[in-house]
């Protein structure tokens, strides 16, 4: 899966980045205009769970882990989530189930 890391975003320009079904659940009112921000984005058309282990390659990918980063994803599983609450992160998703990594994968392999 390919995962689109971007760091130090002005936040007024990231839906550009972004695509069409991110950029309609994304909050508007978002941040200040000159603030900077990293972004984390998943294949919105893979109606998938990013589960922890995918959290963790991002987190790999990236060098300004002091700035907020915001994950763009169909679903995260709950420990994606605890994952990148604990790294200074914000989830914005397209569908909320609470999937966990591993009810997901038992779905998903049978």
């Amino acid at each position: 899966m390919k995962i689109v890391v971007r760091e130090a975003i002005i936040c007024k320009n990231i839906k550009k980045y972004l695509p069409k079904n991110y950029s309609e659940v994304f909050p508007a009112n978002f941040g200040n205009n000159g603030e900077k921000v990293n972004i984390v984005i998943f294949p919105c058309d893979r109606k998938g769970v990013i589960t922890g282990r995918y959290i963790e390659k991002a987190l790999q990918k990236m060098k300004g882990a002091s700035l907020l980063t915001v994950y763009f994803a169909w679903c995260f599983s709950t420990e994606a989530k605890t994952l990148i609450k604990e790294n200074k992160g914000m989830i914005v998703e397209i569908h909320d189930f609470e999937w966990t990594d591993e009810t997901w994968f038992t779905y998903k392999n049978g």
